[in-house]
């Protein structure tokens, strides 16, 4: 009976991962298509990505209840118990990742139809964008794998910090003339950015080699 009982729970495990990995592509779609929307001044994408919030959110917290669920009739402990409580931080992080995508889609929509991004301003936010896009698809891919990132996670990420710099200095040279509000959005999407990288690396990161193995054994 406790064996019958051991495996139904591995099995209530594999099923929250795929979960969190279905979650993690989710919003690296997101953002991904936010970005699309922000260069293309694409108001019908960013749009539909405004609308997926709802999506997300649902999928977010139908694994932090499941999650709780397992916490409180399961009672784990050591290893199942910290594969949980890192299912839970791993989710809050991917849940950051989709608000900040649609936070970039509403600038998008904002400015719509004209571009929210200046022409001089545009290489560093692609740059940006795409940076941001292989920290996603990264972390995405170690979460549905249940592989450690590795450091070039983390070395992308310090791409993206570099980038982020780089379009502080630009708007701090002030020889755009860029209208105020256009330098308020510019500095918001940059933020926007810088935070989707570090929290793509949190979520990616949730898995140690005794988490792994709470599922695998």
């Amino acid at each position: 009976m406790q064996q019958e009982h051991r495996v139904h729970f591995r099995r209530d495990l594999e099923l929250l991962v795929e979960d969190l990995a279905d979650l993690a592509e989710l919003v690296a779609t997101a953002a991904d298509d936010a970005s699309w929307a922000l260069l293309s001044a694409g108001p019908e994408l960013a749009t539909e990505v405004v609308g997926r919030r709802w999506t997300i959110e649902m999928q977010a917290d139908r694994i932090d209840a499941k999650t709780s669920e397992l916490l409180t009739l399961q009672a784990p402990v050591a290893r199942d118990l910290r594969l949980l409580v890192s299912v839970l931080r791993s989710c809050s992080a991917l849940r950051r990742v989709g608000d900040l995508a649609l936070h970039i889609a509403s600038i998008a929509l904002r400015r719509a139809p004209a571009p929210a991004v200046p022409g001089s301003f545009t290489p560093t936010v692609k740059a940006l964008a795409d940076t941001v896009s292989r920290v996603t698809h990264t972390a995405s891919a170690a979460i549905r794998a249940g592989a450690e990132p590795g450091p070039a996670l983390r070395d992308q990420d310090d791409e993206v910090d570099a980038l982020h710099r780089r379009l502080l200095t630009q708007l701090s040279d002030g020889s755009a003339g860029l209208a105020p509000d256009t330098t308020i959005d510019l500095t918001l999407l940059g933020r926007y950015y810088e935070r989707i990288g570090d929290q793509a690396l949190n979520a990616a990161g949730w898995r140690s080699d005794p988490v792994r193995a709470a599922v695998q054994s």
